[in-house]
């Protein structure tokens, strides 16, 4: 039979004690290790929550701005697209119209005029385009295409120039109906709003400005010509060679000038690309320092929990064995 004494019944519950505190430590920095966080973070920051309060709405003032550039990058990159496009359909048509003009046959006139239509077409299309689920050159309408239909416009030209039947007058008809303000290609031709998208906040003091419409005088440049040399080949009464041959040496001078003109709006768009990607980089840096600094506070030293870890294991077993001591002794046994 065994015999507690008070001071064996002290030394147990002594023993429990440690023995809990040690297990909690083990616990504790077990799951320290484990995850990489503090356990402890109140008694860590000793109840201050302040600077990691503000490290947090930093965090996420500088998440919305990655998010909002994010999205500026995509749009700005699918202008530049666009307009790539449309220089593209521009070189393509003033190569033919060159040509056109070097040797006005009916075959080569001809030709300028077919591949004006289609460029025109394209155009068209390509500033119709979307991104990030919203039309490009629409302003505020992000829902509306920019243009009508190329053919539906074309059509809408013919009828308000249907009384010129030379290539002076027919030039002159289809600028007016592209530049007049609130004229032909405002109320019927464009589909979008006359007010641009307002200015995107890509950082605490970074704005970027919104991009083209297609209300852009650079953009009109460069449809009012190739719409001119369309309408040519649907003239009624038709033009003769030698109008066709004046339309298209008119509208040669009219694609020169709008190619610098685009060239012009194509810069501002690389420039906010510029903008975008320094603003990126400006934001990543900081996201990852204050990132840094969150972890300083959060975070546990993976080194140390691993040292202290095993330290309290030893000290956990080093109780295991005490105590498993003290449970066999007994009288009998102290006699013997």
């Amino acid at each position: 039979m065994q015999f507690q004494t008070i001071g064996d019944l002290a030394a147990h519950l002594t023993l429990r004690g440690h023995n809990a505190r040690v297990s909690g430590n083990v616990d504790r920095l077990s799951n320290e290790v484990a995850s990489g966080r503090l356990s402890d973070l109140a008694g860590s920051v000793r109840g201050n929550f302040r600077p990691l309060a503000q490290i947090d709405r930093d965090l996420t003032l500088v998440n919305r701005h990655v998010t909002v550039a994010a999205e500026a990058a995509l749009r700005a990159d699918a202008e530049e697209t666009t307009l790539d496009r449309v220089h593209a359909a521009l070189d393509t048509t003033l190569s033919v119209v060159i040509t056109a003009g070097d040797t006005p046959t009916e075959h080569m006139l001809a030709a300028a005029e077919r591949q004006a239509s289609a460029a025109f077409g394209d155009i068209v299309s390509a500033l119709n385009g979307r991104a990030v689920g919203q039309s490009l050159f629409a302003g505020i309408a992000t829902d509306s295409p920019a243009l009508t239909d190329a053919a539906a416009m074309l059509d809408t030209l013919a009828t308000a120039v249907a009384g010129e039947t030379g290539a002076a007058g027919l030039h002159a008809a289809v600028d007016a109906w592209f530049d007049d303000p609130g004229g032909g290609y405002e109320t019927e031709g464009y589909l979008g709003s006359a007010t641009v998208r307002a200015p995107l906040a890509i950082g605490e003091d970074v704005v970027l400005a919104a991009g083209p419409t297609a209300l852009d005088p650079a953009i009109r440049a460069v449809l009012a010509p190739l719409a001119t040399l369309a309408l040519a080949d649907a003239q009624t009464p038709a033009l003769s060679i030698d109008e066709r041959t004046a339309l298209v040496d008119l509208v040669r001078a009219d694609l020169l000038n709008a190619g610098g003109r685009l060239t012009a709006l194509r810069g501002d768009t690389g420039a906010r690309q510029a903008t975008i990607d320094s603003q990126q980089s400006a934001l990543a840096a900081e996201r990852g320092a204050l990132e840094i600094a969150r972890s300083g506070i959060t975070d546990a030293d993976p080194y140390q929990a691993a040292i202290e870890l095993e330290a309290a294991t030893a000290q956990l077993e080093i109780l295991y064995t005490i105590t498993g001591r003290l449970s066999q002794l007994s009288l009998v046994n102290f006699l013997r």
